[in-house]
């Protein structure tokens, strides 16, 4: 290898060589960003400016328009993970646990419960499914109380709210 390479800058001079490499190079960086799928103009692209001129006709009502706006899904489709209902009726758990507080969400895999393992018990989050001091698993999360499983049974651990009394809530 060392002799070709003699041969060539020989023959060439290294100047001309390294020019030589920088153009080859310089020519296969530009074929490869040629060749990005971002640049290129896709039949999806095209097709959905199709339906999009076809379907605004002249002298449409507002009502009609709004109706085929809707059904073009511009921000896709509503996926059907979502809770609906009450939280079940379970009886308070009676392991020493405190719900201190929840982000509710109604995707329950978005939902974050607030959990002491005891009145002056550092807190920690934690999500469906997570293990709870005690041995419990976080089954639900709502807006007022957390569903647990322990020892196979269901089980509510509900989030106590302090009332305020009037002096707690009048200003000075």
């Amino acid at each position: 290898m060392p002799e070709l390479l003699r041969k060539i800058t020989g023959r060439f001079g290294k100047r001309q060589l390294l020019w030589v490499v920088n153009v080859l190079l310089l020519f296969l960086v530009i074929q490869a960003v040629a060749n990005l799928p971002w640049l290129e103009s896709t039949q999806e692209d095209a097709a959905t400016q199709a339906v999009a001129t076809v379907a605004i006709t002249p002298g449409a009502s507002p009502q009609v328009l709004a109706r085929r706006v809707a059904n073009w899904h511009l921000f896709g489709q509503a996926q059907s993970t979502i809770t609906t209902g009450h939280p079940p009726v379970a009886p308070e758990t009676r392991l020493n646990l405190v719900l201190l507080g929840v982000i509710a969400s109604p995707i329950q895999k978005n939902a974050v419960a607030i959990v002491a393992a005891g009145i002056n018990a550092p807190d920690k989050s934690y999500a469906i499914g997570d293990r709870l001091p005690g041995g419990a698993t976080v089954d639900e999360i709502y807006r007022d109380r957390v569903i647990i499983r322990y020892r196979g049974r269901v089980e509510t651990l509900t989030l106590h709210r302090k009332k305020l009394s009037d002096k707690e809530l009048s200003i000075k």
